[in-house]
């Protein structure tokens, strides 16, 4: 059986498109045990159809924050989200053809880019935490310190 369940009301409720789990930060304490390690990276980051990317933490059973939406700043269906090296960052694809960085800590976006024509359907961040590459009818390296592309990959017939 599950330890938490959670089901989106009100503005939230939506369907959802995706979901992603944390990975955990480096232990700043190498005599924690695995599974108090684990415990501390308890988040998911679930993307909706109305925009939304809601921060769930597992181990406490209760929603975080809630991202994006119309008020703000997106409100098309989420399509992907991933989050970043150390579970600071949380990175969501839109399809309105968006890339967003959102800070998990304050809850507020951090950066935004169009990723092309066609939205991207898949992120995937590098462990470095330097580039996060989307999948579209081409695949883009974005270099996150600068939010410009430095990559594509390109021959793909339909979405990846």
């Amino acid at each position: 059986s599950a330890l938490h369940e959670y089901s989106p009301t009100g503005e939230q409720a939506a369907e959802l498109t995706c979901l992603s789990w944390s990975s955990p930060p480096p232990s700043l304490n190498p005599s924690k045990s695995p599974k108090k390690q684990a415990k501390a990276a308890s988040l998911v980051a679930v993307g909706t159809a109305g925009g939304h990317v809601i921060i769930w933490d597992t181990s406490r059973g209760e929603v975080k924050s809630t991202l994006g939406g119309a008020s703000k700043g997106h409100s098309s269906r989420v399509l992907d989200v991933a989050f970043g090296t150390g579970g600071t960052t949380v990175y969501a694809s839109t399809a309105a053809s968006r890339l967003v960085c959102w800070t998990v800590a304050t809850g507020k976006e951090a950066w935004s880019v169009a990723v092309g024509k066609q939205a991207a359907r898949k992120i995937a961040v590098h462990p470095s935490g330097d580039n996060v590459a989307t999948g579209a009818t081409a695949i883009k390296v974005w270099d996150v310190g600068t939010h410009s592309s430095i990559r594509k990959y390109e021959g793909h017939a339909s979405g990846v």
